[in-house]
């Protein structure tokens, strides 16, 4: 059963704080949380309140509020609005278990792509120095292209050798004892 009075208050963001305030609230009531980067405890803590959440997607929601200016002041009242309207744009709550999952995939995308910046900031490193690989080898991390590499990896100034061979072996794209240097 949802209420029809608006209730505002301040409550403190932490946990055990919110789950705190809504219990002294109907239960099966529903509350709308923005969906911002950390929307999930807060999600977890209405939820062990056995209240409903409604996850508002942020763009979609000061559209129809029609707001230029966004505060957290002026986010409260339109959401509040939204919600008695019944037209808060709402977007899809995983559940918890499947929460935990989806962050495997979303780290793994992450350190996929940091992977690739420091690839190309690698071979960035030997270009800088004229120390390019051959244009016949198009995988720059080929088995080739990685013995080709690992010779022009030894060949920069000491600190520059130092910092690409840390990389290359963070990468484990050879081992420490592989590189080939003059000194």
């Amino acid at each position: 059963m949802e209420s029809q009075r608006a209730v505002q208050g301040r409550i403190k963001h932490a946990p055990g704080a919110i789950r705190a305030y809504l219990k002294r609230r109907e239960p099966g009531t529903t509350v709308a949380v923005e969906a911002t980067g950390n929307w999930y405890w807060i999600v977890q803590q209405i939820e062990q309140a056995q209240m409903v959440p409604a996850l508002v997607h942020p763009r979609k929601a000061k559209l129809m509020m029609g707001m230029i200016n966004k505060t957290d002041k002026l986010d409260v009242h339109g959401l509040n609005r939204l919600q008695r309207n019944r037209t808060p744009p709402t977007v899809w709550i995983p559940a918890a278990p499947l929460r935990d999952q989806r962050e495997l995939t979303r780290t793994r995308m992450v350190l996929g792509r940091q992977r690739t910046r420091l690839k190309n900031r690698i071979l960035a490193t030997v270009n800088k120095y004229g120390l390019s690989l051959p244009e016949e080898l198009s995988d720059a991390y080929g088995r080739k292209a990685r013995q080709e590499l690992n010779r022009r990896v030894g060949q920069p100034p000491p600190q520059t050798r130092y910092l690409t061979e840390a990389l290359c072996i963070s990468f484990h794209l050879f081992g420490p004892t592989t590189f080939t240097s003059d000194d």
